[in-house]
């Protein structure tokens, strides 16, 4: 068979010196001993379908001439390290297929490990998340829904399919993570000598989930109203409202910014906890209540809980099971896409391997070479016309 420009020859005269992978040398090369460290690897300008394109080539297997490594033996070597549609190639192309997974795990398996150790490692509560949040929740693009989610949810938002408190905590998530500068957003709302901006910066962010961010806000609220009772508490109430903070300063941060919207005190203020009132034990209303009335109100209490909780677990039982069968549309979705696009890959292989054995044929004078050639071109036709049935 003549040799075409993209063989091994034509490599070695057209190689740049662009090395990316070393081998050493041994006296023996079997399929077992092959490794990626014993493919020397470089790139060569080659001519392909009138265009000149850099390809990734082998130069030596083991220090030794790639002449001398047998065709099984890269062949084995393709299958056992995951190099996929290495069936039908021909000696060269198995060479170059090897060169270029070992160039593309050179320069993107990196990339690849960083993003999985992203995915994998657990999203931790920065000392700036609170202040971000909260500078989004109250920002002149949400603040409105804010009140509204608290002052007017209605039993028909919290129990349909996405409730309007998931849709809220969504669009929250959507600006918390948006890296566009913004003043409302990367800025203190107000200076304090309790909080450092150069430690607590909310221009930094953290890729938090909609469920998180929720979850931050609750416990900052909580906190700012203990603080809130501390404060306003008869013979306890001050000037700084940070005295009364515990030392949390998002629980501060909270009430610098309803100094700034009064409007919200009311919204945020609403429906204090009893066990924030039971943490002073001189609160007038604890002492002056009688003790059977207050066994009945804890036993109401109890029975309101319960029913509230198996509400609760509905709702959430009916989320989850949607949720979760998105996530297995969303699945096999995403598992058709891949055989189809695995399919077109072949396909496009099979036409190209095609396009070329017809131009070798065009050029060979043997006759046992070109009978090989419409051996191998009926095999690949018939499997062409399989992938295009099945595509």
């Amino acid at each position: 068979m003549a040799a075409s420009s993209d063989t091994p020859a034509a490599y070695e005269h057209s190689h740049r010196d662009a090395k990316f992978c070393g081998g050493t040398a041994s006296e023996e090369t079997t399929a077992e001993e092959l490794t990626f460290e014993d493919f020397e690897c470089s790139e060569a300008l080659v001519q392909r379908d009138g265009k000149e394109t850099k390809i990734a080539i082998v130069l030596k297997v083991k220090g030794k001439d790639t002449k001398e490594t047998k065709y099984t033996e890269l062949r084995a070597f393709c299958a056992r390290v995951g190099i996929r549609a290495y069936k039908n190639k021909s000696k060269a192309m198995l060479l170059e297929m090897i060169a270029q997974k070992i160039k593309n795990d050179k320069v993107y398996q990196p990339i690849f490990d960083a993003k999985r150790a992203q995915r994998l490692d657990p999203v931790c509560k920065q000392i700036q998340c609170p202040f971000r949040l909260m500078n989004v929740m109250f920002s002149s693009q949400l603040v409105d829904r804010f009140i509204a989610l608290v002052d007017r949810r209605s039993r028909v938002d919290l129990d349909g399919p996405v409730s309007v408190e998931v849709l809220y905590w969504t669009d929250v998530r959507s600006s918390f993570v948006d890296d566009t500068p913004s003043d409302d957003f990367d800025c203190l709302v107000a200076a304090h000598p309790a909080l450092d901006p150069h430690k607590i910066d909310p221009g930094k962010i953290v890729l938090h989930t909609a469920e998180h961010l929720r979850s931050i806000w609750h416990t900052s609220h909580a906190t700012y109203k203990k603080a809130l009772v501390r404060f306003t508490k008869s013979g306890t109430n001050g000037d700084d409202f940070y005295r009364f903070c515990g030392g949390r300063l998002d629980a501060l941060y909270v009430h610098l910014h309803l100094l700034k919207r009064p409007g919200l005190t009311a919204t945020v203020n609403q429906e204090l906890p009893d066990e924030v009132y039971y943490e002073s034990e001189d609160d007038p209303k604890i002492i002056s209540e009688p003790r059977s009335k207050k066994k009945s109100d804890v036993a109401e209490a109890i029975r309101e809980f319960v029913n509230q909780q198996e509400s609760m677990e509905e709702r959430k039982y009916r989320f989850l099971e949607k949720k979760e069968t998105q996530r297995m549309e969303y699945l096999e979705q995403r598992s058709r896409a891949e055989s189809r696009r695995a399919a077109l890959q072949e396909y496009t292989f099979l036409r190209d391997r095609l396009r070329a054995l017809y131009r070798q044929q065009e050029h060979e004078t043997s006759v046992r070479i070109r009978e090989d050639f419409d051996e191998e071109i009926v095999f690949l036709k018939s499997k062409k016309q399989k992938l295009s049935e099945e595509m």
